[in-house]
Order: structure tokens, then C-alpha cells, then sequence
């Protein structure tokens, strides 16, 4: 008797996001008959592999991808050479009056350098005057990318900062608003270290909201070929994030914290963050609390991931005892219509929390299809697996 030939039927894109998102017919993390099961199977497989596929159509129209994590070889750096240093960054921006209709245009690395120092060195230029306030740069400006930018030849001091890089208060925050214009920025290496000096890592390193009408916001940006190392909040594209919206942004480098609060898009979002549209597929690694593959830590139920995914591994590696939270999605946080495929892993001391989406927080219209390991062995049972979003596939 010959085997029947098996048949997915392949969904339209919107066939498939009302069935993931159709919560009647399916809830994540419920327990099912294995009759019933079976046919909700079929039903969310087809769903799922039609939601996976507009995924990977937007990603590779809006953001087609230039590296995996593979790629992100750190290069050997002087300790002291840096894109803001004298003699390295560009003086100037490529032209722009920073308006929304006439934004600040970049267009190299040595531009790009020049915005991170303006905000970092406290600009008094009288041709920004009208954009600092206080700890405030650049409130209410408009920046956009023309040009794919490679920052590898020399360390990077990330846009945005709480701290100095001798580990003292600084609170110099980029407000403003950057349009990446669908390009990437490649090669980002921040120093491996502890400590103050060693924190707020990424592309953008402090990102905050002056005012309710003042948002901070970064989209259409990727970053690529890069390994971004630091203590904590470290993030792919922010390592913290203040009322800001995240939007079309994606990481495919690696991002390491050997403290807490690491993910692949943010490390820590506070206030009224929303980051929507993003994915990361680079290999997100911290060795404290909260970890996630797009964000490591959200401080209130106001922060929101939408629509995004991961495909990267993500580790927790615990070095002391306590609690600790790791996720797919993230270590902490809300996560709508979201997927991951990511391997997720926690492992060290204390009491690791993992899950396949969150470590700890709600996940509304998600799927996890990837592996989870806890403390060296893979984990299928709930038990032993705290998290409201249990380590088992749902498929």
C-alpha cells in the first residue's frame, strides 16, 4: 500500500495572518486532545508558513541581508581609536537643514561619526543651537542615511550616552528623529568591558523623548557585519530606548553583555517604547538578567513589540545566583504577532526563567518553533521551565 503524499495547502499572505491571529482557533500555550491537536496542526501550520513567508518577502524587499552572525568578526582596534577622535570624524553632514522636509543627509561614515560626537562632546555649534536642550540633542531634528555605511575601521562611540568612556555621568541623549532610509551601517565594534564605561552599546546608545510631542525615533536601518559588546542595556540598533519608536529595523550582528538588559534590536526600552516591523538574526548573549532576541528588558506594560521576529540564538549565561529571564522575543516585555525560530538558553546559577517568546511577560498571537535548553540539556517539560510562555513547540 502506497503512502499517501502529505499536502500543505500554502495560504495568501492575509489568509495566514487571520489564522495565527485568530485566537479562537488556536491559543499558543492551551492544552489540547490529541484528535483535536492534530487538526489544529494542519489548520496553524499553513497559517504559520504563510506568516513566515510575508515575513521573509518584507525583510527581503525592504531589507534584503548582507551578512549572517557568522560574519561578525571583531577587528583588532588601538583601545583609543575611535570614529569621534580628531583627524577621524567628517566635520559637516552631507547637506540638509534638519527640518522634516529637508533632513540632515549622511551619507559616510565620517558623517555618521560627526553626528555621534556632536551629541557625545555637548555641541555649543550655533548650527545646531536650536536643537540642544539641556541633556537634549538634536529634539526635534531630522536625519536621513543615503548610502550603505561601513563603520569597521575603528571602534564606535554609539549615539547617545548616560556615561563617558571613563565610566562618569554624562547624560548627553540623541532626541532626534533617523531615517535610515533602507540602508545598512556595517562593521559597528564597541570594547568588551564592565562597568559604566562599558554601558548603553548599539548603533544609538541613549535614544529618549524630550516631550509627548517631541517622540524620539529610528527606522529603516540595519546593521550588519558588526559585534556590539558591553556591560548593559547593550542593543543591535539602541541599547536603551525612552519613549522612542523602533521601526523596519533589523540586526544581524552579534550582541554581547556581560551584564544585563541585552537584546537584538534594544537592550532595555523604557516608557512608551513601541518597536515594530524589526527582526534580528544575530546571536544575542548576556550573562545577567534579562535577555531577549529583540528586547532584553521593557520597564513597563507601555512597551510594545509588534510584528517582529527572531531567528538568532539566544543565551542567558548566569554567573551568581538570583532570577533571571530569558526569551526568544524577549527577556521582558508584551510581544503581538511575533515569532521566533531562535534557539533559547539559559544556563548558569540561580533561577533561570526561559521561554520560547518571553521570559516573562504576555505574548498575544506568537509562535515559537526553535529548541530551548536549560542548564545544558534540552527541556520538554513544563515543570522544570518557568515561564508563561513554556519551551515546546506548538507544532
Amino acid at each position: 500500500m502506497k503512502n499517501k503524499e502529505k499536502k500543505i495547502k500554502y495560504f495568501s499572505c492575509q489568509e495566514g495572518l487571520d489564522r495565527v491571529s485568530n485566537s479562537s482557533n488556536f491559543s499558543w500555550n492551551q492544552q489540547t486532545n490529541s484528535s483535536s491537536k492534530s487538526t489544529t496542526k494542519k489548520h496553524v501550520l499553513s497559517g504559520v508558513l504563510a506568516f513566515f513567508v510575508c515575513f521573509a518577502i518584507f525583510a527581503a524587499v525592504v531589507f534584503p541581508l548582507s551578512s549572517t552572525s557568522t560574519d561578525n568578526q571583531v577587528i583588532a582596534l588601538d583601545d583609543g581609536d575611535y570614529w569621534i577622535n580628531d583627524g577621524v570624524r567628517g566635520t559637516d553632514f552631507a547637506g540638509g537643514t534638519g527640518t522634516q522636509d529637508d533632513p540632515y543627509l549622511i551619507e559616510t561614515a565620517e558623517q555618521l561619526a560627526y553626528l555621534s560626537y556632536l551629541v557625545y562632546s555637548g555641541t555649543t555649534d550655533s548650527r545646531y543651537s536650536q536643537y540642544i536642550s539641556g541633556v537634549y540633542y538634536f529634539t526635534g531634528a531630522y536625519f536621513k542615511q543615503t548610502a550603505n555605511i561601513d563603520l569597521s575601521a575603528h571602534y564606535w562611540q554609539p549615539i547617545g550616552t548616560y556615561y563617558n568612556r571613563s565610566g562618569s555621568t554624562l547624560r548627553h541623549y540623541f532626541t532626534g528623529n533617523y531615517d535610515g532610509g533602507g540602508y545598512t551601517v556595517s562593521g559597528i565594534y564597541t570594547p568588551e568591558g564592565t562597568g559604566n564605561a562599558y554601558s548603553y552599546q548599539g548603533l544609538f546608545g541613549y535614544v529618549c523623548v524630550q516631550s509627548s510631542t517631541n517622540k524620539a525615533e529610528i527606522k529603516n536601518v540595519g546593521v550588519i557585519n558588526s559585534n556590539i559588546q558591553g556591560y548593559q542595556n547593550v542593543g543591535g540598533i539602541a541599547g536603551y530606548a525612552y519613549s522612542t519608536t523602533i521601526t523596519n529595523c533589523y540586526n544581524t550582528g552579534d550582541v554581547t553583555g556581560s551584564g544585563g538588559r541585552v537584546g537584538g534590536i534594544a537592550g532595555y526600552a523604557d516608557y512608551y517604547t513601541t518597536i515594530t516591523n524589526c527582526y534580528n538574526t544575530g546571536t544575542v548573549t548576556g550573562t545577567s538578567n534579562y535577555v531577549g532576541g529583540i528586547l532584553g528588558y521593557a520597564y513597563s506594560d507601555t512597551t510594545i513589540i509588534t510584528n517582529c521576529y527572531n531567528t538568532g540564538r539566544v543565551t542567558l549565561n548566569s554567573t551568581r545566583t538570583g532570577t533571571y529571564y530569558v526569551g526568544g522575543i524577549a527577556g521582558d516585555g508584551s510581544a503581538t504577532n511575533c515569532f521566533n525560530l531562535g534557539e533559547v538558553i539559559g544556563t548558569g546559577s540561580g533561577t533561570i526563567n526561559i521561554g520560547g517568546i518571553t521570559g516573562t511577560g504576555t505574548s498575544t498571537n506568537c509562535y515559537y518553533g526553535g529548541d530551548c535548553t536549560l542548564s545544558g540539556y534540552t527541556e520538554g517539560l513544563t515543570e522544570n521551565v518557568q515561564s508563561q510562555n513554556w519551551c515546546e513547540e506548538v507544532l
